[in-house]
Protein backbone atom coordinates (compact mmCIF):
# COMPACT_ATOMS: atom_id res chain seq x y z
CA UNK A 1 0.00 0.00 0.00
CA UNK A 2 1.80 3.09 -0.82
CA UNK A 3 1.40 6.21 0.00
CA UNK A 4 1.75 10.01 -1.19
CA UNK A 5 3.51 13.08 -0.16
CA UNK A 6 0.12 14.70 -0.36
CA UNK A 7 -2.18 12.50 2.34
CA UNK A 8 1.28 11.91 4.52
CA UNK A 9 2.81 9.24 6.13
CA UNK A 10 -0.27 9.67 9.11
CA UNK A 11 -2.93 9.46 6.81
CA UNK A 12 -1.73 5.86 4.85
CA UNK A 13 -1.63 4.63 8.55
CA UNK A 14 -4.58 5.87 9.53
CA UNK A 15 -6.06 3.89 6.15
CA UNK A 16 -4.32 0.92 6.80
CA UNK A 17 -5.62 0.60 10.96
CA UNK A 18 -8.98 1.65 9.76
CA UNK A 19 -8.95 -1.22 6.86
CA UNK A 20 -7.39 -3.74 9.84
CA UNK A 21 -9.41 -2.50 12.42
CA UNK A 22 -12.21 -5.10 12.68
CA UNK A 23 -9.71 -7.96 12.74
CA UNK A 24 -7.39 -6.44 15.17
CA UNK A 25 -10.83 -6.10 17.19
CA UNK A 26 -11.61 -9.49 16.68
CA UNK A 27 -7.86 -10.59 17.62
CA UNK A 28 -7.93 -8.75 20.71
CA UNK A 29 -11.63 -9.85 21.70
CA UNK A 30 -10.90 -13.26 20.95
CA UNK A 31 -7.79 -13.46 23.57
CA UNK A 32 -9.37 -11.35 26.31
CA UNK A 33 -12.70 -12.49 26.01
CA UNK A 34 -14.20 -9.17 26.71
CA UNK A 35 -15.38 -6.49 24.51
CA UNK A 36 -13.67 -3.53 26.43
CA UNK A 37 -10.48 -4.58 26.94
CA UNK A 38 -10.45 -5.61 23.37
CA UNK A 39 -11.44 -1.94 22.55
CA UNK A 40 -9.13 -0.56 24.92
CA UNK A 41 -6.28 -2.82 23.60
CA UNK A 42 -6.79 -1.78 19.84
CA UNK A 43 -6.69 1.90 20.83
CA UNK A 44 -4.00 1.98 22.87
CA UNK A 45 -2.13 -0.80 20.51
CA UNK A 46 -3.13 2.68 17.96
CA UNK A 47 -1.46 5.49 20.04
CA UNK A 48 1.37 6.05 18.11
CA UNK A 49 3.56 9.71 18.59
CA UNK A 50 6.17 9.38 15.82
CA UNK A 51 4.49 8.65 12.67
CA UNK A 52 6.13 11.19 10.97
CA UNK A 53 9.15 8.78 9.80
CA UNK A 54 9.03 6.25 6.99
CA UNK A 55 11.34 3.87 8.80
CA UNK A 56 8.42 3.45 11.45
CA UNK A 57 5.54 3.04 8.90
CA UNK A 58 6.66 -0.11 7.62
CA UNK A 59 7.38 -1.41 11.38
CA UNK A 60 4.27 -0.50 12.20
CA UNK A 61 1.99 -2.13 9.95
CA UNK A 62 3.79 -5.62 10.41
CA UNK A 63 3.65 -5.57 14.29
CA UNK A 64 -0.05 -4.25 14.77
CA UNK A 65 -1.26 -7.27 15.62
CA UNK A 66 1.81 -7.21 18.35
CA UNK A 67 0.87 -4.30 19.59
CA UNK A 68 -3.10 -5.58 19.99
CA UNK A 69 -1.41 -8.90 21.43
CA UNK A 70 0.63 -7.28 23.57
CA UNK A 71 -1.48 -4.66 25.09
CA UNK A 72 -4.86 -7.50 25.71
CA UNK A 73 -2.73 -9.80 27.38
CA UNK A 74 -1.48 -6.76 29.56
CA UNK A 75 -5.24 -5.94 30.30
CA UNK A 76 -5.62 -9.56 31.72
CA UNK A 77 -2.45 -10.29 33.94
CA UNK A 78 -4.13 -11.60 36.76
CA UNK A 79 -6.43 -13.80 34.72
CA UNK A 80 -3.60 -15.10 32.39
CA UNK A 81 -2.31 -15.32 36.17
CA UNK A 82 -4.96 -17.89 37.38
CA UNK A 83 -5.78 -19.81 33.91
CA UNK A 84 -2.11 -20.52 33.87
CA UNK A 85 -2.19 -22.28 37.30
CA UNK A 86 -5.19 -24.18 36.13
CA UNK A 87 -3.35 -25.47 32.96
CA UNK A 88 -0.15 -26.85 35.12
CA UNK A 89 -2.34 -28.76 37.11
CA UNK A 90 -3.94 -30.43 34.35
CA UNK A 91 -2.93 -33.81 34.11
CA UNK A 92 -3.31 -36.64 31.51
CA UNK A 93 -2.89 -40.67 31.85
CA UNK A 94 -0.90 -40.61 28.77
CA UNK A 95 1.39 -38.61 26.79
CA UNK A 96 -1.18 -36.14 25.03
CA UNK A 97 -1.11 -36.27 21.05
CA UNK A 98 -1.40 -33.01 19.37
CA UNK A 99 -4.92 -33.00 17.43
CA UNK A 100 -3.65 -30.57 14.64
CA UNK A 101 -1.73 -34.03 13.34
CA UNK A 102 -5.14 -35.28 12.19
CA UNK A 103 -7.74 -32.75 12.53
CA UNK A 104 -8.13 -29.34 10.17
CA UNK A 105 -10.73 -26.34 10.33
CA UNK A 106 -13.56 -27.24 8.29
CA UNK A 107 -13.98 -25.05 5.26
CA UNK A 108 -17.30 -23.80 6.00
CA UNK A 109 -16.80 -22.99 9.48
CA UNK A 110 -17.70 -19.45 9.72
CA UNK A 111 -16.18 -17.05 12.17
CA UNK A 112 -19.27 -17.35 14.55
CA UNK A 113 -18.62 -20.85 15.13
CA UNK A 114 -14.65 -20.13 15.39
CA UNK A 115 -15.42 -17.14 17.71
CA UNK A 116 -17.25 -19.70 19.59
CA UNK A 117 -15.28 -22.12 19.88
CA UNK A 118 -12.24 -20.92 21.05
CA UNK A 119 -14.30 -18.43 23.65
CA UNK A 120 -15.22 -21.72 25.42
CA UNK A 121 -11.52 -22.36 25.86
CA UNK A 122 -10.03 -21.57 29.27
CA UNK A 123 -8.04 -18.43 28.88
CA UNK A 124 -4.18 -19.63 29.01
CA UNK A 125 -4.89 -22.74 26.73
CA UNK A 126 -6.76 -20.07 24.17
CA UNK A 127 -3.90 -17.52 24.36
CA UNK A 128 -1.22 -19.79 23.86
CA UNK A 129 -3.37 -21.44 20.73
CA UNK A 130 -4.33 -18.19 19.47
CA UNK A 131 -0.51 -16.88 19.70
CA UNK A 132 1.07 -20.29 18.64
CA UNK A 133 -0.72 -21.67 15.93
CA UNK A 134 -3.02 -18.90 14.55
CA UNK A 135 -0.60 -15.75 14.53
CA UNK A 136 2.53 -18.05 13.88
CA UNK A 137 4.55 -16.93 17.10
CA UNK A 138 7.26 -19.17 18.18
CA UNK A 139 7.25 -21.18 21.28
CA UNK A 140 9.67 -18.98 22.51
CA UNK A 141 8.20 -15.78 22.01
CA UNK A 142 4.64 -17.08 23.26
CA UNK A 143 6.39 -17.99 26.49
CA UNK A 144 7.92 -14.53 26.60
CA UNK A 145 4.41 -13.10 26.05
CA UNK A 146 2.40 -15.20 28.35
CA UNK A 147 5.33 -15.36 31.50
CA UNK A 148 5.14 -19.35 31.09
CA UNK A 149 7.76 -22.02 30.19
CA UNK A 150 7.93 -23.81 26.97
CA UNK A 151 6.51 -26.77 28.39
CA UNK A 152 3.73 -25.24 29.58
CA UNK A 153 2.88 -23.74 26.14
CA UNK A 154 3.34 -26.80 24.84
CA UNK A 155 0.55 -28.45 26.94
CA UNK A 156 -1.94 -25.23 27.06
CA UNK A 157 -1.33 -25.13 22.42
CA UNK A 158 -2.37 -29.12 23.12
CA UNK A 159 -5.42 -28.13 25.56
CA UNK A 160 -6.31 -25.69 23.54
CA UNK A 161 -6.43 -27.48 19.96
CA UNK A 162 -8.54 -30.43 21.78
CA UNK A 163 -10.65 -28.41 22.86
CA UNK A 164 -11.19 -26.49 19.41
CA UNK A 165 -11.48 -29.95 18.01
CA UNK A 166 -13.89 -31.26 20.08
CA UNK A 167 -15.83 -27.59 19.78
CA UNK A 168 -15.99 -27.78 15.93
CA UNK A 169 -16.68 -31.48 15.95
CA UNK A 170 -18.98 -30.98 18.09
CA UNK A 171 -20.90 -28.07 16.33
CA UNK A 172 -20.32 -30.42 12.89
CA UNK A 173 -22.45 -32.99 14.43
CA UNK A 174 -25.31 -30.46 15.10
CA UNK A 175 -25.28 -29.50 11.87
CA UNK A 176 -25.18 -32.55 9.83
CA UNK A 177 -28.00 -33.63 12.26
CA UNK A 178 -30.03 -30.90 11.54
CA UNK A 179 -29.86 -31.04 7.70
CA UNK A 180 -30.55 -34.71 7.93
CA UNK A 181 -33.95 -35.76 6.71
CA UNK A 182 -35.52 -37.58 9.28
CA UNK A 183 -36.78 -41.60 8.15
CA UNK A 184 -40.48 -40.21 9.00
CA UNK A 185 -40.61 -38.30 6.02
CA UNK A 186 -40.10 -41.29 4.20
CA UNK A 187 -41.96 -43.25 6.29
CA UNK A 188 -39.40 -45.82 7.13
CA UNK A 189 -40.26 -44.97 11.11
CA UNK A 190 -42.47 -46.77 13.07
Amino acid sequence: MGWTKSEGLEGALARRFEKEHSELLWLAYLLTGDRDKSHDAVVNAMDVNDTSNPFFRNWMISWSRKLVIAKALDSMKSELSASLARTREWHRPEEPENPADHWSLQPDADKAEIEEALLGIDLFPRCALLLSVFEKVSVEDTATLLNADRETIRLAKTIGLEALARALEARERERAASTAIPAVAFGLAS
